[in-house]
């Protein structure tokens, strides 16, 4: 066991999964309105992208990440149009249903939701390649222990977060804070479409 790939896995999957961005406000907004297990369930999507993304990376496949990254673009386009797709539904949900916080999402359909999402953004692999490159851990051994660490810090990041929102209850208005989520979604997807287009 390489205890300190494991260790700055840990750490690095862990902040970037806490940089704020769609994936940060949707997992609050999943939480509030579905529930705590919501929450986790598309967490759980966005640390097995990272965990992907970082095998990717760890283990060498650059054919893979080198395709990958040269066709940012498409890739851009198609979350750009899941973030607005996801807004865009958020905002039209009826407000009964979401103070009530009706299941109206399959947990399957969250998780996939989150996953693509997560593999849609080329920044990730760049962010893994730049850690695995720095650390001089490719291709080595230490590299599936960094690979778990991925996993792992990003899990922990999105169960904090889930369990904060929840902690919340009450506290938070979801008559102000869907709309709030929806717009910053179609947000994101409407700056991620012109990032591609660019």
């Amino acid at each position: 066991m390489d205890g300190s790939a494991l260790l700055k896995g840990m750490l690095f999957g862990f902040v970037l999964a806490a940089i704020p961005g769609p994936m940060v406000m949707l997992c609050i907004q999943r939480s509030s309105s579905l529930g705590w297990r919501a929450g986790v369930i598309g967490g759980l999507g966005t640390a097995v992208a990272d965990a992907l993304y970082g095998a990717v990376t760890a283990l060498g496949l650059t054919a893979i990440s080198g395709f990958l990254i040269a066709h940012q673009t498409p890739v851009r386009l198609l979350g750009g149009l899941l973030l607005l797709w996801l807004g865009y539904g958020i905002l039209r949900s009826r407000p009964a249903e979401r103070a009530a916080g009706v299941q109206t999402t399959a947990p399957w359909a969250t998780f996939f939701t989150t996953l693509v999402l997560t593999l849609t953004s080329p920044l990730t692999i760049l962010s893994f390649t730049a850690l695995i490159a720095g650390a001089g851990l490719a291709g080595s051994r230490g590299a599936a222990w960094l690979v778990l660490g991925f996993f792992v810090g990003s899990m922990l990041w999105w169960l904090v977060l889930a369990s904060l929102t929840r902690l919340a209850g009450q506290r938070l208005n979801l008559q102000l804070l869907n709309p709030v989520a929806g717009l910053l979604l179609v947000g994101f997807g409407v700056a991620a479409l012109l990032s591609a287009l660019h």
